[in-house]
């Protein structure tokens, strides 16, 4: 996507906000909604990747200098430069907080609306028409624009999309979900011995919930990927806590697709809290699959270690490394990576920018040293957690 016109899709999402602000004044929507159905929305979607999201309990002191904070019942306040406050609205549950929101609240509230409404209407068919109504139902959507910087590849540049769906009353055991890159791969496109090409990235389809409690999550996904290629995935996770502040996480998934054939992969994640809203996590990955056999590349690995604190209510930071390579014709490292990633919630708690500095050294190269910078803007509709 080098011929992307980033600045002309940052005003488009603009104009679409003040649109879509001025058709919900319009509409005058005070909707109501509860403590217990603000709690059911929703988390954001499980990743393999280590990301540096704020992951810990609210901090004893908050920031309320600048941006955004969150007050004793859980709303998010804004300071104003006269010493008044402004409550923001939440996601998919109406325009429950300020009587006079301003135009990009009203915006995002309005793309926020148009998702999780009809979704609402469909789950509602499936519950009984004398019980509450599902506020828990919804869609979450993520668009992340990235700009990526090297030293010896030049730039590029790319906007990917997720989304998933929330049916409550389906027991939580069945949504559906579409993203615009691999959700089994690492987030990063750096990699050479693993990368997929932006067309072969989209995938969507239906999860089913086969079995969840707190230490043990089997699932199982019915979809299309690109080229509407059928495909078929099994996935189980188990997770144990042998020591305090000791976490083990082992993910095991088998999947089927058309004319790629047959793949496994194996995940063993090990975290260790270290106080201080920080965590420190050794994550090893072995995956094969039939396409590789074919190349003569054998199994792919990698093996990384991140450290990520939470410096804030707002602000994470995460510093990894990681190697990497395939088991033929013999097991070596292919490729060699450190970053830094610095991420912050701006203005609102669903607007985010991330800055990451990194060195890459690859084989292909002779591991001479690629200095590189990655920039990225995330915004997060629906059933997002603030």
């Amino acid at each position: 996507m080098k011929s992307f016109c980033w600045p002309g899709f940052f005003l488009l999402v603009l104009f679409a906000f003040a649109w879509a602000g001025m058709a919900v004044a319009s509409e005058q929507d005070q909707e109501a909604a509860s403590d217990d159905q603000t709690d059911a929305q929703t988390q954001r979607p499980d990743a393999d990747g280590f990301v540096a999201d704020p992951i810990f309990a609210d901090p004893d002191v908050v920031d309320k200098r600048d941006g955004w904070y969150r007050d004793e019942q859980g709303r998010v306040i804004i300071p104003r430069e006269d010493g008044s406050t402004y409550v923001l609205p939440r996601g998919c549950l109406g325009m429950t907080g300020d009587p006079d929101p301003q135009w990009l609240d009203q915006g995002h509230f309005a793309v926020s609306r148009g998702l999780c409404w009809p979704i609402r209407w469909i789950d509602r068919q499936f519950g009984d028409v004398d019980e509450e109504y599902g506020y828990g139902a919804g869609a979450f959507l993520s668009v992340e624009y990235e700009r990526e910087w090297r030293a010896l590849q030049g730039s590029d540049e790319s906007v990917s999309i997720s989304t998933s769906i929330s049916l409550p009353y389906l027991e939580d055991s069945l949504s559906l979900f579409f993203s615009s890159r691999d959700e089994d791969r690492d987030r990063r496109r750096s990699a050479p011995v693993d990368d997929a090409d932006d067309e072969d990235s989209f995938q969507a389809g239906l999860r089913w919930m086969l079995r969840a409690t707190e230490v043990i999550n089997l699932d199982s996904d019915v979809g299309v990927r690109s080229g509407l290629r059928p495909f078929v995935r099994v996935r189980y996770r188990q997770r144990w806590m042998p020591e305090d502040r000791w976490f083990v996480r082992v993910t095991q998934s088998l999947r089927l697709v058309e004319s790629d054939g047959l793949d496994a992969a194996t995940v063993l994640d090990i975290d260790r809290e270290t106080g201080g809203n920080a965590v420190i996590r050794a994550s090893s990955r072995l995956e094969w699959s039939e396409e590789n056999v074919a190349d003569g590349v054998g199994w792919f690995w990698r093996q990384s270690l991140g450290y990520a604190v939470r410096l804030d209510e707002r602000t994470a930071l995460n510093m990894g490394t990681r190697a990497q390579g395939h088991t033929r014709p013999n097991t070596r490292v292919e490729d060699y990576l450190v970053s830094w990633r610095f991420r912050r919630s701006i203005w609102r708690p669903w607007l985010f920018y991330e800055v990451e500095p990194f060195f890459n050294w690859r084989r292909e190269n002779d591991f001479s040293q690629d200095n590189g910078l990655w920039l990225r803007s995330e915004v997060r509709f629906g059933l997002y957690e603030d």
